[in-house]
């Protein structure tokens, strides 16, 4: 999962004057990811992680990612018991999640992984999925 505007990757390669066409994988989330063919093995996410994805994750595994988020509130930056799930501002499933760690980000990139392969979305070996901020 890499957080890049596909768009842009493409523009950028076209003005080189290398013309490619780039090919799209929905994977079970419906998270869309474009492939480069000069870039072997490589998926470019169309958008950040959205709260629905991460949601399926957390509902899937059980896994607690409320711990330690910090926010800035009239009294400063630090834990106000926001959590991912309700942030302290209005957002929908669609938005990027956010006020996740590293840690909580890789092990959803961990378990994407895994039930992609498991489910042939991602083509047997290929590399995990990353997360990249």
């Amino acid at each position: 999962m890499v957080p890049c505007n596909a768009l842009f990757l493409y523009q950028g390669l076209r003005a080189r004057g290398t013309f490619f066409t780039m090919k799209t994988l929905t994977n079970s989330l419906g998270l869309e990811f474009a492939s480069a063919p000069p870039l072997k093995n490589i998926l470019f996410g169309k958008w950040l992680t959205r709260v629905k994805d991460f949601r399926a994750f957390v509902q899937a595994t059980g896994y607690d990612a409320t711990q330690d988020m910090r926010s800035l509130k009239t009294d400063g930056w630090k834990p106000h018991g926001d959590t991912w799930e309700h942030p302290g501002f209005p957002q929908t499933d669609g938005h990027p999640v956010c006020g996740v760690s590293w840690q909580d980000a890789q092990a959803f990139c961990e378990w994407l992984t895994e039930k992609e392969h498991g489910s042939g979305q991602l083509p047997a070996g290929w590399p995990p999925i990353m997360f990249f901020s």
